[in-house]
């Protein structure tokens, strides 16, 4: 899952419907957002490491939602 992440996002994000939204959150690592609607944070810390979110940063996003990185072009 996570080669076709890096490989065709968009795809992904359509298979899965996701909303608009949503995929902003996941663009920009926004972990306390995506925990706030529910995302399993023991799902969410390896995927913020995978990218290449520092773990105090990840402990404060979800203290504080924000976007942790800018969203890409």
């Amino acid at each position: 899952m996570y080669d076709r992440y890096g490989a065709d996002r968009a795809a992904l994000f359509a298979e899965y419907k996701l909303t608009l939204e949503e995929q902003d959150y996941i663009e920009t690592m926004n972990v306390g957002a995506l925990f706030e609607m529910g995302v399993q944070p023991q799902l969410l810390a390896p995927f913020a490491g995978r990218e290449n979110i520092a773990w105090p940063d990840y402990i404060k996003g979800m203290e504080t939602p924000g976007p942790l990185r800018e969203r890409e072009s």
